[in-house]
């Protein structure tokens, strides 16, 4: 659904300026309007002609958002199989998301679903692979989609990369696509960037006195790498990174919330699915989330929209959804004859202002208008 995808386009750029469709329209009559000196002594022709004007703004607005990109519309995708192998399992928030992206474009296509199941099993994770083998074995695919860094090092690396004619498109691998040797003569995707330096100035936005953060996060490979990722950025930041602080349990993760409030500004929290509770049983992020929000009494600043519904103060969010559509139409394009080695590696671009507005005023956190305008708020 070409259409689809070329709307999401373009809202999700006029959000990133902070304008809308309409906006764009009203700022175009207000531009008219004053460039026409408009008296109300103006006939109705020129009231007619005023009219043509507006509406022919508003077609060229729908046209740029619902037209491209219009490759997509020439392909029939009912004889096409895709195998979408995802790292995590059904029912978590990430993955649920670019899921979403993915059928928005693949609308049509065979598309079957796998998934490892590594947030709430890392160690299942090799046998799961080998069962997402089995089942690439099964039906042949004409693509296979592979999203986040365990379906690359389990099941693309040792078993499709450089090894088979399939074409492979990955997303959301953290930060640097090398270290799994892509791109590669049958992979390229999506890399996934996080909006760390922007979350932490917005958040400054509204508590000017954050200056000194310490990071949270579930001790897992790929909170690791973002670890290491964030170590690379920190020095740009507009704020001190104090402290990295993983935990595996989310009663280690309170003792040192309430040791460190009085030491930091603010918390930087990254994903904290898998958290195990006080039963043992692997959290999902937004549960963990919730749990910290209410216990923290500074700020908690995250990357991922869920988070903030859930209770965290605010973020500059990625979407599941954007990685999903870009890398389905990386497919659209294998589909109509592009070869792999044309189709460059590429990240994600967007970033959504959230704010807990619930939370803004359980933390006396004043909204200023710069911080709210454009900005999405929830509860």
């Amino acid at each position: 659904m070409p259409m689809v995808w070329g709307g999401s386009c373009c809202l999700q750029l006029a959000m990133m300026q902070d304008v809308t469709a309409s906006t764009l329209v009203m700022r175009g009559i207000s531009l008219y309007v004053a460039d026409k000196h408009t008296t109300a002594d103006k006939d109705l022709s020129d009231m007619a002609r005023r009219a043509s004007f507006f509406l022919s703004l508003t077609g060229i607005l729908l046209g740029i958002c619902f037209v491209c990109p219009a490759r997509a519309s020439v392909i029939d995708l009912h004889d096409k199989k895709v195998l979408v192998v995802m790292s995590y399992h059904q029912g978590s928030q990430w993955q649920d998301d670019q899921r979403q992206g993915l059928e928005s474009v693949l609308t049509g296509a065979q598309t079957e679903y796998f998934y490892l199941d590594t947030k709430r099993s890392e160690a299942g994770g090799a046998a799961k692979a080998k069962e997402a083998l089995a089942l690439y074995q099964k039906i042949q695919p004409d693509a296979v989609i592979a999203a986040d860094d365990f379906a690359q090092a389990l099941f693309v690396v040792p078993y499709l990369k450089d090894k088979v004619k399939t074409p492979v498109v990955f997303l959301g691998v953290n930060d640097d696509a090398a270290q799994y040797g892509f791109p590669a003569s049958n992979v390229t995707g999506v890399i996934e960037v996080k909006h760390y330096k922007q979350s932490i100035t917005f958040a400054q936005l509204l508590v000017p006195e954050i200056k000194r953060i310490a990071v949270l996060y579930m001790d897992n490979p790929t909170n690791r790498k973002n670890v290491e990722e964030l170590k690379r950025q920190q020095a740009t930041f507009s704020a001190e990174i104090v402290r990295f602080r993983s935990a595996t349990t989310f009663t280690d993760l309170e003792k040192f919330v309430r040791t460190a409030t009085d030491k930091v500004d603010a918390f930087l929290a990254l994903n904290l699915s898998g958290l195990r509770d006080e039963a043992g049983t692997a959290m999902e992020a937004t549960k963990a989330m919730a749990k910290l929000a209410l216990l923290s009494a500074k700020p908690v600043i995250v990357t991922d929209y869920y988070d903030v519904e859930a209770g965290a103060l605010c973020g500059v969010v990625k979407t599941g959804q954007e990685q999903g559509e870009l890398a389905a139409h990386m497919v659209l394009d294998i589909f109509s004859g592009k070869a792999i080695k044309d189709i460059p590696v590429t990240k994600n671009q967007n970033g959504l202002r959230y704010i807990n507005v619930t939370t803004a005023r359980r933390l006396g956190v004043p909204l200023k208008s710069i911080a709210v305008v454009g900005t999405k708020l929830v509860k």
